[in-house]
């Protein structure tokens, strides 16, 4: 059984099953696994971050590295993996895990020099239009949209939308998440008509 509620901006889609099997998919955004299997055919892809319980049991091979963090989310906990990471010169880790803990403490411009050194990472390993760095603007746009900067969070959102639109075509979910991230900047700043026209396009 699946639910998708809407809290403001953010919606969740939850599966109410013991077992859940992706197959050939992209999830944009973060999945919490509470106490169930998840197993993975072909291409699996999570965006953000898997955040299982203890008693979860994941069996994927994802396309990409996927950060995991167990639930319930400690922030110190974050904080303490961070500097963990930084003493064994797992630099790229250490910068995933201080800019969400950050963001999760509201200190947006903290997490803000995170997110920009993470995606300076990106770009030198992986090049400007690799769908990777498109997450990493995207990353970079929710947290202005967190702290209100909504240009700056647009432009952010634009750059990402632009590499997922050459990468992934306009038929994508990816594409229609970013085209709603957009939206719901320009409603936050009372453009209502541009956030009509992007939710539209989502």
């Amino acid at each position: 059984m699946k639910k998708i509620l809407i809290f403001g901006s953010y919606s969740v889609s939850s599966f109410y099953s013991n077992k859940v099997i992706f197959d050939n998919i992209t999830i944009s955004g973060c999945v919490y696994a509470v106490d169930c299997i998840i197993d993975g055919f072909g291409n699996c892809h999570i965006t953000q971050q898997l955040i299982p319980t203890k008693q979860s049991v994941i069996r994927c091979r994802f396309r990409f590295h996927v950060f995991t963090c167990p639930w319930p989310i400690d922030i110190e906990n974050l904080m303490e993996l961070g500097r963990n990471a930084l003493d064994i010169s797992k630099l790229s880790e250490a910068i995933q895990l201080f800019r969400r803990a950050y963001d999760y403490k509201g200190e947006y411009n903290k997490a803000i020099e995170y997110y920009e050194k993470d995606l300076k990472i990106s770009l030198s390993e992986l090049g400007y239009d690799h769908p990777d760095v498109a997450t990493s603007y995207n990353n970079l746009g929710n947290v202005y949209q967190n702290k209100g900067e909504y240009d700056k969070a647009i432009e952010y959102n634009e750059k990402s939308l632009k590499i997922r639109l050459d990468k992934l075509g306009h038929d994508h979910p990816a594409v229609a998440t970013l085209y709603n991230n957009v939206g719901i900047v320009y409603s936050n700043k009372g453009e209502y008509n541009k956030a009509i026209e992007y939710h539209e396009k989502s």
